[in-house]
This record gives structure tokens, sequence and C-alpha cells, in this order.
């Protein structure tokens, strides 16, 4: 084009027509890669099949008629040997000894052992699940391995505004955090791999959820800007800053030692109404209660009382003194950060009756009495402009009276800013708090005579929990608690703590909420579900979703072993104190195999017309069906794109799949119960097992086939049937009917 100026006329014409033939060719060039791109995109989008189903279930929740059938499966007492190391279970004259094979009784004592169905036939999973009373509402957990995309967007009909909270901690995109994950995104790729999980993770999330995002400084803002498009600057909650126990002495400027969890909320208005919302247990509240209730039972003296929940105090320090030296850090600037110096100064007692009175020590036993522990509070009114009427001695509301000491019968010493409350309700406000009605409950702490200000009692049971704090120390070591659990370090890299992620799940959470995580890693997430739910008997229900092929070897084994026992050193249990669970495991098609499994068959009608003279000529038809159609036409029977020809048999739809970090593949039979019940958002109540029949047949007078004699029930028989019950997500109670055909369409 430069040269045209300076050409002559017929040569300016050549570069004019070497033009047209290069546009030419380049346009037919783009049909053919948007064929390919915008099929690949088909590929990619397409809700992906349920390629297996798998059950793991406490014993305590299968019938005991399974129980010869588990004892005498040798995989799975292996399996469990392995995870929970039962062949060290030593019996007495009143237990059962481990043994090969397991004995019915040992299945009997030992009810937190977990059946996983992968280990045993169709036929037994089927009649198990026949057993649930409703699936749905008995699945506690549900794992799937797959691509987190493509397993949000089959698990978003049935799923939709049902989670309360999202907790994930996606790759941090940087070089030196080796995690396994394709970690060598750029920022444009990461802001759109991101973008994409996090708009499929909105419509999940109720209108009353949130979702925490821990991210490192390098993909913050990147991040923020994603989760501000996706969820809206409005419901921005906060950005927590988590300061972690870590130092980089070789850093070039600054060791970085915090990281960030970025939080927002579906509906910021909504979750803010939620006065549970964003708050947190008050840390050693558990242990300080759970000494209450054994010293009650016992009644002692308050003196007594008070000194065990001093003693208590004294006990966490030199614990906490010890953790915080055993991770080289110096007590004198770590002690302030105890995490329970909030509740030291609740050391006073007194035993209170069923409506809240005093009641003496010596009276607390016959009256049923309970006790309660308090400390002083602040009764001063804060340090602000106030109305007028507060320093007005003739309104209702002033506020710098002299109570008289119930004692001495003195005026006490007020608080230079005034009491922040009127001395008696006014006949306008009767409910209103006063110093009267605060005295007459027993919530004044009154002084040992008129000098001392009186202060308020602040109960301790009625604190229960603390406003969460944007900056929080967390020195919980996931590295840790993962080695303890396999007996080896390093089985995953850069593993969160159970008690980290808990952090945010009692944050957003209630007791019977769902809780996502759709980066799964080690499983973090579905461990912090069940230690809450242990400790406080919630039904929490977690979702998690994780591609790599650590989803057995970690993941899940991580979850088994939290539901088994709590407490674990050297990869084996020091508890058998376990926690009645039942998870679905679920594997999904990946887009590898919906390539793998594309059938590109052409018709001999099809080729008949491409090979017409009209077809073969520029621009015709042969041309244009290969640029712009030929694989959405020709790839229509294949397997991945839903073959209906091949829905004769339900339990024979075959796939050719790829297990993770193996380059083999093996066809498998599709769960297609599983995959439509998804696509249909159906909430599962029941899955018959699947029963087959013979019978014969006879025409009647009208020439219509009718059953002669009854239906009989025999595994060998031809006809085949499957039902399935539940809920629409429009609430409609479905039954659907699954059936083997026959051939025959009569």
């Amino acid at each position: 084009l430069d040269d045209v100026e300076s050409e002559s006329v017929p040569r300016v014409e050549q570069y004019l027509s070497k033009i047209k033939v290069m546009r030419k060719i380049a346009h037919k060039l783009i049909d053919f890669l948007a064929q390919l791109e915008d099929f690949q995109k088909k590929l990619w989008l397409k809700k992906k099949f349920v390629v297996e189903t798998n059950y793991c279930i406490t014993l305590d929740r299968i019938p005991e008629e399974f129980y010869p059938e588990i004892a005498s499966n040798d995989e799975q007492r292996e399996e469990w040997v392995r995870l929970f190391a039962i062949d060290e279970i030593k019996g007495d004259s009143a237990s059962a000894d481990y043994s090969i094979p397991l004995s019915l009784k040992f299945l009997e004592e030992n009810q937190y052992l977990i059946a996983d169905t992968q280990f045993f036939d169709g036929s037994f999973k089927s009649r198990v699940v026949d057993k649930i009373a409703d699936v749905s509402e008995q699945t506690d957990d549900l794992l799937i391995q797959s691509d987190n995309f493509q397993a949000l967007q089959l698990i978003q009909p049935r799923y939709s505004e049902q989670v309360k909270c999202i907790y994930i901690d996606p790759p941090y995109n940087t070089a030196s955090s080796s995690i396994p994950y394709k970690n060598n995104y750029k920022h444009s790729s990461f802001a759109s791999m991101m973008h994409d999980r996090i708009d499929a993770l909105h419509p999940l999330l109720g209108t009353d959820g949130a979702i925490f995002v821990s991210i490192d400084k390098t993909e913050r803002t990147v991040l923020q800007h994603v989760l501000d498009d996706v969820f809206g600057e409005d419901n921005r909650i906060e950005e927590l800053i988590w300061s972690m126990n870590t130092n980089n002495s070789q850093a070039p400027n600054y060791s970085t030692n915090h990281e960030y969890v970025l939080t927002y909320a579906k509906n910021r208005q909504v979750v803010e109404r939620d006065n549970n919302m964003f708050r947190e247990p008050k840390p050693g509240y558990a242990e300080a209660t759970d000494l209450i209730a054994q010293l009650n039972a016992s009644y002692p003296p308050v003196v007594e009382i008070e000194a065990q929940i001093r003693a208590l105090y004294e006990q966490h320090k030199l614990e906490y003194r010890e953790q915080v030296e055993a991770a080289g850090l110096e007590w004198e600037d770590e002690k302030r950060n105890d995490p329970w110096k909030g509740l030291f100064n609740y050391n006073r007692a007194e035993y209170r009756d069923e409506k809240g009175k005093i009641v003496d020590e010596s009276s607390a036993e016959d009256k049923g009495a309970r006790i309660w522990v308090w400390q002083e509070g602040d009764a001063s009114m804060p340090a602000t402009k106030q109305a007028a009427s507060t320093k007005d001695p003739e309104h209702p509301n002033w506020r710098f009276y002299k109570p008289l000491h119930p004692v001495t019968g003195k005026a006490c010493s007020l608080p230079k800013s005034g009491w922040k409350f009127a001395y008696e309700s006014g006949e306008d406000s009767p409910d209103r708090r006063s110093f009267v009605s605060l005295d007459a409950d027993g919530r004044i702490a009154w002084g040992p005579d008129e000098n001392k200000v009186p202060r308020l009692k602040r109960i301790l049971h009625e604190v229960e929990t603390n406003v969460g704090k944007s900056v929080f120390n967390d020195y919980s070591d996931g590295e840790k608690q993962t080695s303890a659990m396999f007996g080896r370090s390093g089985v995953f890299l850069a593993p969160k703590h159970a008690d980290f992620v808990a952090r945010f799940i009692t944050h957003a959470g209630k007791p019977d909420s769902i809780i996502l995580d759709c980066f799964g890693g080690s499983g973090s997430t579905a461990h912090a579900v069940i230690k809450l739910s242990r400790e406080d008997r919630g039904k929490r229900k977690s979702l998690t979703v994780e591609v790599g092929e650590y989803f057995d070897t970690v993941l899940k084994p991580r979850v088994l072993k939290a539901i088994y026992s709590q407490d674990w050193r050297n990869g084996k249990p020091v508890s058998r104190v376990g926690i009645s669970r039942c998870i679905k495991v679920l594997r999904l098609e990946s887009y590898e195999d919906a390539l793998n499994n594309l059938a590109i068959e052409r018709t001999v009608a099809q080729q008949s017309l491409l090979d017409l003279n009209d077809s073969q000529q520029t621009d015709g038809l042969r041309e244009q069906y290969l640029l712009r159609y030929m694989l959405e036409v020709e790839t229509r029977g294949s397997q991945s794109l839903l073959n209906v020809d091949a829905f004769i048999d339900p339990m024979a739809y075959k796939l050719k799949v790829k297990g993770p970090g193996v380059s083999e593949t093996r066809e498998i039979n599709v769960d297609l119960l599983e995959t439509f019940n998804y696509l249909i958002g159906l909430a599962v109540q029941s899955i018959a097992a699947p029963q087959t029949f013979q019978a014969a047949f006879k025409r009647d007078d009208e020439v219509r086939l009718r059953i002669d004699g009854r239906l009989r029930q025999d595994e060998a028989g031809p006809w085949w049937f499957c039902t399935v019950y539940g809920t629409t997500p429009e609430g409609r109670r479905t039954l659907i009917i699954w059936r083997k055909l026959t051939g025959d369409a009569e």
C-alpha cells in the first residue's frame, strides 16, 4: 500500500486484485475459526454429565441389614485401616477386637466408621440409598470433582439463592507461592478466570448471604474490581486484614506478614438488619460456660465459683504463653493479643432463679438456681453532646442524680459525665431502662459504701459474641493440622487451618446454613463445617468443588478423617468420637472428556448433496458448509452432546473419561438419573432401588395389547424401572419414572 502512490495504474490494479483475493481468503479463514470457537464455547458452556456418584455414610445411618456385606468387604476394611487405623482397636471382655473379616459386633460398636459405596457394587449403593428417607435433607456434604465453573453451572438450578456463606481461597497468581494450581495467569487472565467463577457464584448466594475471598497483595486490586463488578460497590462490607506469624528476612524492602479477606454481601441492607451477621464467638466463652455448667451441678459457694473461674483464666494464660513462645514470638509483644483478654474481668458470680432474681447461695439448690457470671461495667453517659434535659434537675431525663446507698443510706458518688440512663422510667415510657429498674433487676453493682460510684453488671451469657474486627491475628497452622491428620508433612502446600475458615462461617452462617467453597483445595472449608457442627450440634451443609487429583488423595480423606475424629496425631485418631454424617461424592465430565467423546458422522444423503456439481462452486454449498456448519451438524449424535438414541437403557449411557493425572481413558456408564436431577434442580426425597419385571401379553377384542396375568418381579426380566421422587425449585412435587426400552415400541 505504501508504494501505490508512486506506481503506475496497471501496477496499482494488480495490487488491488491481490488485496481483494487476500481479503476473500481472510473472510473464509475468519468463518472457519469462528465455527471452531463457537463450537468450543458450546462444549465449554454445556451442562456436564455426572459420570460417577457415590455416598460416604456413617454406620449409624445405615440399617444393620447391610452390616454383613460391609463386614465382609476387604476393600472397605483396608480403607478404614489406612484412614482410621482401625487395626489398632483392641477390644476387651465387653467389646470387639479388630479382625479379618470384621465382625458385626465391631461395626455395631464403631458407628462413626464411614461406608464408602465406591467399594461396593451398584446394587448395594441403590439399596442403601433406597433406605434414605429424604436424600437431599440427609445429605450433609456434597463433594464434586470437576472444574469449578462446570460444577457451579450444573448445581445452579438446585441451589439457587440457598447458600448462606461462601469462602474461597483462589490461586494468588504469584511466582513464589507454589500452591498446586496453574499459577501462571497474568493479571488479565486471572481477572477473567475469577470473574467467570464469581459471576457463577453470585446467583447461588441468598439475599442474606456473604462471600469471603482470601487473597494477597499481588491480585488484591484486580480481585476487588471483579467483586465490585459482580456484587456492586455498595455491597462491599470490609477488607479484612489477616496478620500472620511470618517474617521474611530476605525481603528487599518490607517483610509482608499479612493477607486480605475481601468481604461482600449479596444485599448489604438485608445482612445489616441481622444483628448476628459478622459477629464471632467470644474467645473462651465456651470453656467458661462449660465450667459454669459443671459447677452448677454441685451448687458450690460463690467464693469457690469465683476461684474456679480465675483458675481457668490462669491456666489459659499459661497455655497461650506456651503457644506464643512455641511460634517464636516475644511474649511481651504478644500478650496483649490474648484472644481471651475480653473475658478476664468476668470473674464475679451469683445465683439467680428462673425469673432472673438473685438467690442466696444457701437456698440456691432448693430453688434450682443457675450461676450467673458477671463483671462491672461503666454506667456513665458518653462524653458527647447531650440533650439539655440531661442537666435539668426538674426534668425526668436528668442524669446527675445521686442514688442512695442501700446499706449506708447516704448519697453515692456519680460519674463525672453523668449517668447513661435516667433515675426512673417516665410515665410515657415505663419500659425504658432506668437506674431504679436496673437496681430492681439486680443489675447495679454497689460498692461497700457510698464512696464508690455504682456500676452496671454485665452478664457473661448475654455477651456470647463479639463484633468481628477488620484486623485479626490468626496463627493457626494448616500445615500442622494436615500433618497430624495424615502422619506426614507436605500433603498439600499452604493448606488453611479449619479454625481459620470457621471464623468466616460463624460470621455469616447459621447452624443450619449451606456453606460453599468452589476452590476446595485440601478441604479446609468442609472440615470447618464439620468442626462447627460437632461443637454446637448444628446441621450445616457444605458444597465443595475441586478439580485436582488431590481430590482423592487429600480433600476427601481429610473430610472423612474430620468426621471420624476431631483429634489426630501422626496420622492416627487420638479419640474415636465421631459425628453422624452423609456425604455425596460426584465426578463430572470434563471439557476434555466432552472433546474426546465427539464423533463426526456424515450421512450418505449429506455427502450426496455436497457432491452435486452446484455444491462444488466457489462460495457454493460445500464450501459454506465446511467453513460454517459442519461441526454443529455432524457431531449431533455424539455421546457428549446428549445422544437421545442411547437413552434406550438409562443405566448404559457410556462416555470415555480420563481421570485426573492420567493419560488413558476408560469407558464408564454415566449417571443419567443424577445428571437429570441437577439439570431440573430437583431436591430429591427418594431414589427407589431399580426393579425388573417379566410379563406376558395378549390382545383384547379391539386388538389392543394387554398384560396377560400380572407383572412378575424378576432380576433377569427385560422391563427395568427406577423412580425418583422430589420437589422442583418452583415447589412442585415431582415423580420421575426411568425405564429401559425393549426395542419394541408397542
